[in-house]
């Protein structure tokens, strides 16, 4: 029995060429297109500042807040503060193995994926997407994925993946493959309310690649592969040692690439309007739209009906024809494009869901605002890095084993000699006490207890 939940009606869209390296001109439409990509990047930027914010304080310096420097007026670090002061800046991370915990909890409990069918007649197929969806699974380690984009969305609140058909260099295989996304560069409409995503109209994704992969990407023809090296010119001499750092991130641009020996591909999806018709094919029971071409199909069908019900008898208000009503239908479109507003890819979604390949997730969603789970704890912890802090000030400047001597009643002594037999294992000390002073009087030892209570509040904190 055919599986009517898959559209085996969906064919790829073919996409125009390059235009010629001579000929090249950017439409206003692409350059207002690619300006539009660019407010929904910006407009992210709040959240990927507060990604790396807790970030820093999960795995990195938790002194990394700028202040202003009441000296001088600059903009330095806390950390760089502290250290003018002449203070340690202490800490004490209780928020990574809160994270790791959880991380671990979601390794060691993982599920696998089973599809149900609400028709049992169709019980061989949903056991037959079970084993898909696992094989899927399996080839793309998704655990390591889900588990690395689980830490994300603690520190950033939002998280992508992008699901892909094709060619993969690194596994020589022709499959379904599932990318963890960067957060830092992805953009879509940031107007969106609905935790479920349904009302994002715009997603993309940033991706800087060597000249050569765009080349073998995007070029169909000696001529594609002139025009795209001369609108790539890139520099491949580079050298520097930020290898492995958020410098790349901290510093990130919409039309600059991370490092000048790559390129710079830009890849849209924007939910665009075209006048089509909507049909309700009363017979079938189905929903469709079609192309304002395919109009006299659907007429002609129509009449058919008709010819057909009234050589059988029927009366004409018994047919259930196709009503069909004119209206503006919403279809993906995707787009790769350079920085310059120059066109490398195009086409309507290929997916026979219409819809772009990006699982997209905001979480804590509220009232259009995301809340990353990292943010109830900053506070938290700053809090105990400052008592820290404060305990280790209070007993740097309190008394630690401090000596009071009265040297009159050691006649017979140098000071040097009352220090050297008081530290010494098994010292001697001989002094003339004189009358009413007890030996309390003439040597005591003093410790300052400052600290003690904010210990067993720190503790109590932490525990």
């Amino acid at each position: 029995m055919p599986n009517r939940y898959l559209n085996r009606n969906v064919r790829g869209v073919r996409k125009r060429p390059l235009r010629d390296n001579e000929n090249s001109t950017r439409s206003r439409a692409d350059l207002e297109l690619l300006e539009e990509f660019a407010r929904c990047w910006y407009s992210l930027e709040t959240v990927r500042r507060n990604m790396e914010r807790n970030a820093m304080y999960a795995w990195g310096d938790q002194w990394g807040d700028y202040v202003t420097d009441p000296n001088t007026g600059e903009r330095i670090t806390e950390r760089e503060l502290i250290l003018r002061e002449g203070k340690v800046p202490l800490k004490n991370n209780m928020i990574a193995p809160i994270l790791k915990n959880i991380e671990g909890q979601f390794r060691t409990n993982t599920n696998k994926s089973v599809c149900s069918v609400r028709d049992q007649r169709e019980a061989k197929i949903g056991e037959m997407m079970s084993v898909a969806v696992e094989y899927v699974n399996d080839i793309n380690d998704t655990i390591e994925l889900d588990a690395e984009c689980l830490k994300l969305l603690m520190c950033g609140g939002v998280v992508a993946q992008r699901v892909e058909y094709g060619w993969n260099e690194a596994r020589r295989l022709n499959d379904v493959w599932i990318y963890s996304c960067n957060p830092a560069r992805i953009f879509f409409n940031t107007d969106t309310e609905d935790v479920r995503a349904w009302d994002v109209n715009i997603i993309g994704e940033l991706f800087d690649m060597p000249r050569q992969q765009v080349v073998s990407l995007f070029a169909h023809s000696e001529s594609d592969r002139q025009y795209i090296e001369s609108i790539y010119p890139v520099d491949g001499n580079y050298i520097d040692s930020y290898g492995l750092t958020d410098r790349e991130r901290k510093y990130a641009a919409f039309s600059t690439t991370s490092r000048p020996n790559l390129c710079r591909v830009i890849l849209g999806w924007r939910l665009e309007p075209r006048p089509d018709y909507f049909c309700h094919d009363l017979l079938r029971g189905t929903y469709y739209w079609i192309g304002r071409e395919e109009l006299p199909d659907i007429i002609r069908e129509n009449d058919r009906r008709q010819e057909e019900a009234l050589s059988a008898g029927v009366l004409p208000e018994d047919v259930l024809p196709i009503e069909y009503e004119f209206g503006y239908e919403r279809y993906w479109y995707y787009r790769y494009m350079s920085p310059h507003g120059d066109i490398l890819q195009e086409g309507r979604s290929p997916y026979w869901h219409g819809e772009h390949n990006y699982v997209l997730l905001v979480h804590q969603l509220i009232q259009g605002t995301a809340v990353p789970f990292v943010n109830d704890f900053i506070d938290q912890q700053r809090a105990i890095n400052r008592t820290m802090m404060l305990i280790d000030f209070i007993r740097s400047a309190s008394s630690k084993g401090l000596l009071l001597v009265d040297e009159t009643a050691f006649t017979e002594m140098t000071r040097e000699d009352i220090v050297d037999q008081y530290v010494r294992y098994n010292g001697v000390l001989f002094c003339t006490l004189k009358q009413g002073k007890r030996i309390q009087d003439v040597v005591t030892q003093l410790n300052g207890h400052g600290a003690i209570q904010g210990d067993y509040e720190l503790l109590k904190l932490q525990l």
